[in-house]
């Protein structure tokens, strides 16, 4: 029997019992109850999560792109932990992400020519799991 069809099970027996005034069945189906509404919202919130390098990954097209575009030297190396984030919080972080590489490569080579560094240069993102929170 699946989560639901047991969570409506539950609601209609609950409901019997009300009318009844049945106590000790209602108890235990209280206690039944709490434990199948908890894998519900489980198995929601799971269905939200999405992998981060699935993120992260698309950004070496990106990077490509504007290596190519900008004529330039550039290197992006990704490490991701098998981290998984709510759909909502990707969506968010996807256009600021982007825009912080494409600024991040706008620079005049000269510039890094004269600060003594290579033409080119190298990014690398790393998300990992540190103390309960996803850093990136």
């Amino acid at each position: 029997m699946s989560h639901s069809e047991e969570l409506v099970q539950i609601r209609n027996t609950l409901n019997d019992i009300a009318e009844k005034e049945e106590q000790q069945r209602f108890t235990e189906l209280s206690i039944r109850f709490g434990p199948v509404s908890k894998n519900i919202i489980n198995d929601l919130l799971k269905t939200r999560m999405r992998p981060i390098g699935a993120l992260l990954n698309r950004y070496k097209r990106i990077v490509r792109d504007l290596a190519q575009n900008l004529d330039k030297q550039i290197r992006l190396k990704i490490i991701v932990e098998n981290i998984e984030l709510d759909s909502n919080v990707i969506d968010v972080i996807t256009d600021p992400f982007g825009e912080k590489f494409s600024r991040s490569w706008h620079r005049n080579p000269d510039v890094r020519l004269a600060a003594g560094k290579p033409a080119g240069g190298a990014m690398t993102l790393h998300a990992y799991n540190e103390s309960g929170k996803v850093v990136i």
